[in-house]
Formats: C-alpha cells, structure tokens, sequence
C-alpha cells in the first residue's frame, strides 16, 4: 500500500485459486464509460501514440506503469497511466498536479528519477518517467550476496543527498522507503522515486496528515505534528534494516509496531549488531534521534565520518544479517495466499452475500476496490472510522500491494479466521497449492501460486524455508498446519477492524 493518510496534498500541498463453482467467481469488470474532464492544467504537448507500449513494470492504486519505448527521443521510459475514473474528486486532482510538480521541481538531480513528459486524453493522465530497472535498494543487496558496512552507507550517503537537495527546494517526500530507491539501468545509481505523497514547504511549516509506510514512519507523524525532518528518521529505519536485517521497532501487529515507533525505544543488543562499526551505530542513533527540533539536517549528516570515503568497513557483515534483510523484504505472503484460498469454501449463501456487497462498492466496476470508494461506502453507512486505522487495515489485506483490494482479497476480510482456519480448509489450501499431488509444497509451486506478485525463486525457496522444520527444501502437510495455526503476524491486528467494515458492507443491518 505504501501510506497511512491519503496522497491529497495538505493544505498546500491475485491470482488466487478460483472454485469450481461460479458464485466463487470474483465480479466481471464492465467497461468505463468514456471520461473526458480535464486533469492537468498544462502539459508537455505529447500524446500516446509517440510511443510504444511494451510490458507491465507494475500497479498501484492510482493506476498502471509500463515499459514504453520514446519514438521521438528514442529511449525507454516508464510510462504511469491514471485512469481518469480513478480520479474521483478535485482532491485526487490536486494530487496528480502535485506529484508532476514536484517532479518538475526536482528534475536535475542526478538521485532523483527524472520526469519527462506528461499529457492526458479522454480517459487517462499519463506520466513519462526515467526507466529504471536496476531493482529497488534492498533487492539489489540480496542480489548482490553478503555485502559490507560500506555498501551501506553508500546507500546511505545517496539518501541522504537526496534529502538535502528536497530540503533546499522546500520538498518534503513523506514516504521513504526501500522501494522508493531504485537503481538506474546501469545499477550503479540509485534513485529516489514516487512522490505522490511529497509537499512543498517553507522553513517552520508543520503538517498534520499522517502519511507514509507504517515500517518507517516517524513518531512526529503518528502524532500529527511534524515537518521535514521525517525523512531524516526514515532514512535511520533503513540504514537500521540494512546494517541488522531487522526493524529497530517491532510487534506482532502492525498496531503494536507502531505503538513501539511512538514510544522511540529501540536498541542495538541483537547479535547482528557486535560486529557493526561504532562509527555507523552512531549516525543511525543520530538519524533516530526523538525530537525533530534536535535530529540532525541531511547536511549535517552527510558530515559524519562513517558517509566518508574509507570512512565505513568493507568486511563483509555477518550471514545472519543478510538472511534476515531477505526474510524481512519478503514475508510471508504465502500465508496470506492460503486464507485467500480457503476463504473461498465458505457456504455458497455466504459467498454470494459477500460478491452482491463488493458489487455495490465497486463503483467504477473495475473488478478492484479503492481507498476511495470504501470510504463513500463508510460515509453511506454513516460508519465513523479513523483514518490512520483505515489505511492501517487496509493494507494488511492488500495481500498484492497494489494499492486496491480485489474479490479475493475483500472476501477473505469478511471472515473470521476461527471459522475458515479449520483442518478440512487447511487440507484444502494445502491440496490447491500441492499442484503436483506429491505431498509437498515446493519453490515452483510457491512461484506459481503467488504468479500476480512477481515473486522471485529465491523469495519463494525464503518462504519455504520460514516453515520447513526438516530442512528438505519444501513444506509437507504437518509443516503447512503449522504455518496456518501460527501468530499470523502483521494481518491478525487489523483483521477485526477490515472484517468489521467489510461485514458491515455485506449485511448493513448486522
């Protein structure tokens, strides 16, 4: 999902198993009708056939990015398309206008994904951006094997210039994270990306719309009171992750992991931690630092020692560092996957409820539900929900990270775990997923089961690997019931306040 508040500006600024019988079926989208009302106040004069549109790169919940080829200019770009029915107020307006903005802003920089054109026609906004396909900061660790101190803070220091410069063209970005670093083509510059949550700002301003990625979001943030200084803290959190494979602020919920970022208590006791230079606890302590007022500016960071050159080890860190940073990118989605599948073998009366109810939410009859649209169904309902805790549950469902929740995904919100984690429903999954019939589950099973999310062969031998007590490479059927009846990690805290809602949406006299 990627945030807890909406991407308005402030002021200013699953390929799940399918049943046998038709009602499992998840709804058919109908065509949109055409849209022709004007989103963007200027732009650069293109159109989309100067360019040819190759693969999908991605989806989010505003819309769809695709490898594209520049006739004009001959090269390859990442192509966003907007859908406009997806635009649904003159607040999602403002936010598209926004991010070109900045972007505009923000061209130049050689740690900044480059803009390049933006048009629109009856139906959809598109955006030109610089291609990058080196992978995402953390991906590219794990493919590069054990790495060092210095590869970190590599990392580090380009982060860090990278805020430096927003903050001296008055952009705060708001969503830090792993995934919005990427390497260019070459793989050896790393950029920063998606600025659909950034704002403008002057010296002393202060926001209060809760914004960002629960993993790396300032306490300041949750408290609705803070300024640019939140991307200094999310840069801790990651260069935290990177030097331990692990959150400095943990919980088996995501509630309770944010009840601990609120609370600003974290330390450098585990084990991964013995071998990691002074020098770099040092600028993570800094970059954690509580107080805004006294957490260091990006310049005065980049003035540490460990960001010099030679100034961090290159001994590579421990293997349990770089294990845990692949356990940590990854998840278990497997998991996820298999509520989704038994799900579906709730009684036929119950699953037709559930589909009329996503029906009836699915305004643009696109087959996914927004953030948006479940909040006009909430407003119908006259049901008052936070919206931190909304944006909270929801993304524990969002089982693809897509940004929108699809049949499957709402269907398996409706229920209650205790009713569909039953040894028959498990037996089931267990059996969808066992494509082979050979008792196991195994890496090409995983791949194929979570096909939708792109999921590599050495994050599927991961997820195996969480569950596979005898160390053969697979899950059995005991190792499976194991993992089904387990803490279900992030997705059992919001599961009463998703479920709660979706209920609601089905049987509004409950």
């Amino acid at each position: 999902m990627g945030c807890i508040g909406s991407k308005s500006e402030e002021g200013d600024a699953a390929n799940s198993a399918t049943g046998v019988q038709e009602n499992l079926r998840p709804p058919t989208p109908k065509s949109p009708q055409r849209v022709q009302r004007r989103v963007l106040k200027e732009t650069t004069g293109r159109n989309l056939d100067e360019y040819d549109i190759h693969k999908k790169l991605g989806e989010g919940g505003f819309g769809v990015v695709y490898e594209a080829y520049d006739k004009k200019n001959k090269k390859l770009v990442a192509l966003k398309r907007l859908p406009k029915s997806k635009i649904l107020n003159d607040k999602d307006k403002i936010a598209v206008r926004n991010e070109i903005r900045v972007m505009q802003v923000l061209n130049g920089h050689p740690h900044v994904v480059e803009i390049m054109d933006y048009f629109e026609d009856g139906e959809n906004v598109y955006v030109a951006l610089e291609l990058c396909t080196g992978g995402d900061m953390f991906n590219s660790l794990i493919k590069q094997g054990r790495y060092s101190e210095a590869d970190a803070a590599k990392r580090c220091r380009v982060m860090l210039e990278a805020i430096k410069f927003f903050n001296e063209t008055g952009v705060v970005h708001r969503d830090l994270k792993p995934e919005n670093f990427l390497f260019d083509e070459t793989g050896e510059v790393l950029k920063a990306t998606d600025f659909g949550l950034a704002a403008f700002y002057t010296q002393g301003n202060k926001f209060n719309l809760p914004c960002g990625t629960p993993l790396y979001i300032a306490p300041e943030v949750l408290r609705k009171f803070y300024d640019e200084k939140c991307d200094i803290w999310s840069t801790g959190v990651i260069t935290y992750v990177m030097l331990s494979g692990r959150l400095p602020f943990h919980g088996k919920t995501l509630q309770k992991i944010l009840d601990a970022t609120l609370a600003g208590k974290y330390d450098m006791k585990h084990p991964a931690w013995e071998a990691i230079s002074e020098s770099a606890k040092d600028i993570v302590n800094k970059m954690l630092t509580y107080d805004p007022y006294f957490r260091p500016t990006a310049a005065e960071l980049l003035e540490h020692p460990w960001l010099a050159p030679n100034g961090a080890p290159t001994s590579p860190l421990v293997q349990s560092v770089f294990e845990n940073l692949k356990t940590f990118t990854e998840m278990n989605k497997l998991k996820k996957r298999a509520i989704q599948m038994m799900a579906t073998n709730l009684p036929l009366e119950d699953i037709e409820k559930v589909k009329k109810a996503f029906e009836r939410a699915d305004e643009d009859n696109s087959g996914l539900l927004s953030l948006a649209e479940m909040r006009k169904v909430l407003d119908r309902l006259q049901l008052e929900i936070d919206e931190e805790e909304l944006q909270r549950i929801w993304s524990a469902y969002d089982v693809d990270e897509n940004g929108e929740i699809d049949y499957e995904e709402f269907l398996a919100a409706t229920i209650d775990l205790s009713r569909v984690r039953t040894l028959e429903n498990i037996k089931m999954a267990f059996a969808k997923l066992d494509r082979n019939g050979d008792g196991n589950i195994s890496v090409d099973e995983v791949m194929a089961a979570l096909g939708d999310m792109h999921v590599t062969e050495e994050a599927a031998k991961q997820m195996i690997a969480e569950s596979d007590k005898n160390n053969d490479g697979q899950i059995d059927y005991a190792e499976f019931i194991a993992m089904m009846t387990e803490d279900f990690d992030l997705a059992d805290g919001a599961k009463a306040g998703l479920g709660g809602i979706a209920a609601a949406i089905v049987d509004p006299a409950a």
